[in-house]
């Protein structure tokens, strides 16, 4: 996968990018698995990977809600870390939201949606997520990776690429750890 930066035709400081590689078309779904089959991460690896942020501890619940969804838990865990700032967002620490739920472009903070807590926040918009954006049925389903869910998660059309990007580098991480 590489980030390819362009100038745009006639304009000397406006730039965009192109992804290159087929990561971003990953599916973020995960096949049936059998009780004894391994997760793509462990809790464990999740925690390690949150060390010393405000998200650590989060490793067995992710893992958990990720397996019951079918929803793959490295995309959920760059999704997460991208939309907290590595856990110090106001949304975040103030509502409890780990995936900028709810929290429209015109005012943000007032939208978002408050859960009771982090775990809560997980299993409902994990759910919603699974439902609605990476089934086919679902009513924002636009394909079941990140160029997808990109089309009406968020208005940021680079969206996509940051997760994709936090996904490999928790992949490299995962390398390097197991090796």
């Amino acid at each position: 996968m590489r980030v390819v930066f362009y100038r745009v035709r006639g304009h000397k400081n406006i730039w965009r990018f192109k992804i290159v590689g087929w990561t971003v078309f990953k599916d973020l779904k995960t096949s049936p698995k059998s009780p004894s089959e391994k997760s793509k991460i462990t809790p464990e690896e999740v925690d390690a990977y949150l060390a010393l942020t405000p998200l650590q501890g989060l490793g067995r619940d992710l893992v958990r809600v990720a397996e019951q969804n079918g929803v793959n838990p490295i995309y959920l865990l760059a999704h997460i870390i991208h939309e907290t700032g590595w856990g110090r967002s106001t949304l975040f620490s103030e509502k409890n939201n780990l995936f900028g739920f709810g929290a429209f472009d015109k005012n943000p903070k007032a939208n978002a949606v408050s859960f009771s807590s982090p775990v809560e926040c997980l299993e409902k918009v994990v759910r919603y997520i699974a439902r609605e954006y990476l089934n086919e049925g679902g009513k924002f389903y636009a394909g079941s990776n990140l160029i997808g869910m990109n089309r009406h998660y968020a208005t940021d059309k680079s969206w996509c690429c940051k997760i994709m990007i936090l996904m490999n580098k928790i992949e490299d991480f995962l390398r390097e750890r197991r090796v």
